[in-house]
């Protein structure tokens, strides 16, 4: 045999001199210790011969595999002798192709890089002048970038990424010039105290702040929590929004009245600082919206129906649209009756109530307001208008 080299994560190409009185070549391979298996046959003018890993026939990166090759004669059916100590070689995953660097607005620095084969994680190292490589992560070989938080600040950062087969423990090449950006120090800059404007409840489960505009900030911070508790961080918007609706989630819930307060923190992204807040917030108390009344009608008139039973009296109906986050609804209806009136309060969970009046002459009217249970209790909306009638 002549010379063995791996010319690929899975490729071995093997080479031989030529033998005399030789039809063809037996090609074969094994692991150390392991026993020889034939993996092709090849023509007489044929001196060279490339394996490419197959499910049959596999190379593992990393793993040392032996070769050897044995010349036959088709005509007498005889082989010849062979070096059974064979050629040794491995794989090594390939070398990873550098891509692109630049500096982010946070004082970060994002590389990126080709994919390369043969492994299942990138190794990415960072140097500077006058120091060696240091290894900053590891890296699945699914992703093809990565962000290094804490660049070394006032120099040039160079950066490489090699690719490692942790099963074989075996890493490949890797570009030894690296890739290089020069990174700043830091801006001291800190961006001023964030003044806030207003804030509303536009829903059972929604609320408004607005804000002025803090001087240096890139960004805003929203954050809110119940009286007594710590503020959570909710939403980060640009420096160009003044304004922000919360609008309750899993994560964030808002509960039907019960107090909250918001405020709002300015962030610069180049310095990463941030400006002084107002403590003491906004206070919002979150309410279900009043009903809106769609009908205030008679459905029902003693002196027209076909009743079997005689009587003297009417029904008034009352009906309203669904609120949203509400569990139920109480209605009031007064009657006056001989210059004095009766009240009655009644819970339903119907969108519509009706009241009956033994008499004819008096006056009547209705209003409605939504509900829902907070820790066992009900916290009431707003009423809706009044509707009120004579009936004669």
């Amino acid at each position: 045999m002549k010379n063995i080299k791996a010319t690929g994560y899975n490729k071995i190409q093997i080479n031989w001199n030529p033998a005399a009185g030789a039809t063809h070549y037996r090609i074969y391979y094994k692991t150390p210790g392991g026993r020889w298996n034939l993996i092709t046959t090849v023509r007489s003018n044929i001196t060279s011969y490339t394996h490419t890993s197959s499910s049959k026939y596999p190379i593992r990166c990393g793993q040392n595999y032996i070769y050897t090759v044995r010349a036959y004669n088709s005509n007498s059916k005889r082989l010849g002798n062979y070096n059974a100590k064979g050629l040794t070689v491995r794989t090594i995953p390939t070398t990873v192709s550098l891509q692109n660097i630049r500096n982010n607005s946070n004082n970060t620095v994002s590389i990126s890089w080709k994919r390369a084969y043969g492994g299942n994680y990138y190794r990415v190292y960072r140097k500077t002048a006058g120091t060696g490589w240091k290894l900053l992560a590891n890296v699945k070989s699914s992703n093809l970038s990565y962000t290094d938080k804490n660049p070394v600040r006032g120099q040039k950062n160079i950066y490489t990424v090699r690719l490692y087969n942790s099963i074989t423990n075996v890493a490949g090449e890797y570009n030894r010039n690296g890739i290089a950006i020069s990174v700043g120090n830091i801006s001291t800059v800190t961006p001023g105290k964030t003044i806030l404007a207003n804030i509303s409840s536009p829903a059972y489960n929604k609320v408004t702040i607005s804000w002025k505009k803090a001087t240096n900030a890139t960004h805003y911070r929203i954050y809110y929590k119940v009286p007594g508790g710590s503020w959570k961080h909710i939403a980060t918007v640009g420096s160009n929004i003044t304004r922000y609706t919360h609008t309750a989630s899993a994560k964030f819930p808002i509960t039907v009245g019960r107090n909250y307060i918001y405020t709002v923190r300015a962030y610069n992204s180049t310095s990463q600082r941030v400006g002084t807040y107002d403590s003491n917030g906004l206070a919002v108390n979150t309410m279900l919206s009043a009903p809106a009344v769609t009908s205030w009608r008679k459905t029902h008139d003693s002196t027209t129906c076909n009743c079997k039973v005689p009587h003297n009296g009417v029904e008034y109906t009352i009906t309203w649209k669904k609120v949203p986050g509400a569990n139920g609804y109480q209605v009031f209806c007064g009657t006056n009756d001989n210059g004095t009136w009766h009240t009655r309060y009644t819970n339903t969970t119907k969108l519509n109530f009706s009241e009956s009046f033994s008499h004819i002459e008096m006056r009547l009217m209705a209003k409605v307001r939504a509900y829902t249970t907070v820790n066992g209790r009900k916290v009431y909306g707003p009423w809706s208008t009044v509707k009120s009638i004579h009936v004669l």
